[in-house]
């Protein structure tokens, strides 16, 4: 998880197969959560969020601005998040979800089993 990029977004990198990299935003971990019908409960950060320093935030910019760098984003943090599955009529899904999602959904008129 990261607080180092614009909101709703995640970077996504699969070129190296022995470090493969997802590091979503924290809304954006939220919708893809929310979209597979779990609603997180607690959330434990390994560092806290704190607003960026000024040294760092001109490291960033100077980076922007020459194109130069690092592979992971500025920001980086480690999160555990608790969740619980939620059975609604998840906007998120127009039409009948994948992979028995929508045993979750009273739209599709089944129930989870369990």
């Amino acid at each position: 998880m990261t607080t180092g990029m614009r909101p709703h977004t995640a970077q996504f990198d699969l070129s190296n197969p022995r470090m493969p990299i997802f590091v979503p935003m924290l809304d954006c971990l939220d919708g893809l959560l929310k979209a597979a019908y779990f609603e997180p409960i607690a959330q434990y950060f390994l560092e806290p969020i704190r607003p960026w320093p000024l040294k760092h935030r001109l490291k960033v910019y100077a980076e922007a601005i020459t194109g130069m760098h690092g592979r992971l984003p500025h920001r980086m943090n480690r999160a555990v998040t608790i969740c619980r599955p939620i059975e609604v009529a998840n906007a998120l899904h127009l039409y009948k979800p994948p992979f028995g999602l929508a045993a979750y959904d009273p739209r599709f008129g089944s129930t989870p089993a369990g």
